[in-house]
């Protein structure tokens, strides 16, 4: 098996408590998230969530990862499993950190899993792709 990661990160001129509040207010990311567009369900360890997501060039995937840590102003993560869990699975990470007047925003997916040897380099290429229009989308809104 072998792991793959994901990571991307960006500095943002806006509190940590900015940043958290509009990365969990679920109901209004098709407004501004062009990645993520949809999520639902609560921010809480063991909430089973309803992910929809569009990497640029792909069609909308709807995935139900299970919350798996929640540290507010500073930490959401969420995993899943593939139908068979040997095949695969993600975790996926959103990190904030202060920096200076503002913070650090990072984003950082590791997937494993026999599922891994068969995903193509342009999905890779458009999952980073979409983490980065993500995380610009979040900046903009953020500091707007």
């Amino acid at each position: 098996m072998k792991d793959r990661a994901i990571r991307s990160g960006l500095t943002i001129a806006a509190t940590p408590e900015r940043v958290w509040a509009i990365l969990t207010d679920f109901a209004r990311y098709r407004e501004w998230n062009p990645f993520i567009r949809a999520v639902e369900g609560t921010v809480e360890v063991g909430s089973r969530l309803r992910v929809t997501i569009q990497p640029p060039t792909f069609e909308e995937r709807v995935h139900h990862p299970i919350v798996v840590a929640v540290v507010p102003s500073r930490e959401l993560r969420w995993r899943r499993h593939s139908f068979v869990a040997l095949l695969g699975y993600a975790e996926h990470e959103f990190r904030i950190e202060p920096a200076g007047q503002g913070c650090r925003f990072r984003q950082h997916e590791l997937f494993s899993g026999l599922a891994m040897r068969f995903v193509g380099q342009e999905v890779w290429m458009a999952l980073r792709s979409g983490f980065e229009e993500m995380n610009a989308a979040l900046k903009q809104r953020a500091e707007g």
